[in-house]
């Protein structure tokens, strides 16, 4: 049974682009996203504080076809030691910051530094591990004029706030 206590796609084609899914939770799978026999990319998320049985940040279960790039999935909760659980083939998961680790290129185990900004919560704090770690590809820049004191290059941050939705939040 699939839960998806913040989103779900089951069964089709889904793309979750410069969102953050964060405090929710599930009775099952999946706190914060579940994913089950799709073909799904996480693109430039935050995940963070969901919990759920089973893949507390994101669950997974499918033959493949599924992306993570560029995402934050960080201090949820399940019995799991990672935030991203697994019950098929792999996802291929690249520049991400994944509590517990996950193997692929660019991914990094290390607290993302996490803080709230005027009306925006879970923004990078200045010295992030996670600023310009995202993925390095010309089209995913950030398209944000950050201010001067925030030391930011152009490379896509990892994170809801760092690839080219960011003008989004503007």
């Amino acid at each position: 049974m699939l839960g998806g206590g913040g989103a779900a796609v089951i069964e089709s084609k889904g793309i979750f682009a410069g969102c953050r899914i964060a405090d929710n939770g599930s009775g099952s799978t999946g706190g914060g996203i579940s994913l089950g026999d799709t073909e799904a990319l996480v693109l430039n998320c935050t995940v963070v504080r969901n919990q759920a049985q089973s893949g507390g940040g994101i669950f997974v279960i499918t033959d493949g076809g599924n992306e993570i790039r560029s995402t934050i999935a960080w201090d949820n909760a399940a019995p799991s030691s990672s935030s991203i659980h697994v019950d098929g083939n792999q996802p291929l998961v690249v520049y991400g910051c994944i509590e517990g680790g996950w193997p692929g290129v660019g991914n990094i185990d290390v607290d993302p530094d996490l803080t709230d900004y005027s009306t925006w919560s879970d923004v990078l704090y200045v010295g992030s591990p996670c600023i310009d770690s995202g993925d390095p590809l010309p089209n995913l820049n950030d398209s944000v004029v950050w201010p001067g004191w925030y030391e930011n290059g152009a490379r896509s941050d990892m994170g809801a706030y760092g690839g080219v939705t960011t003008y989004l939040w503007k």
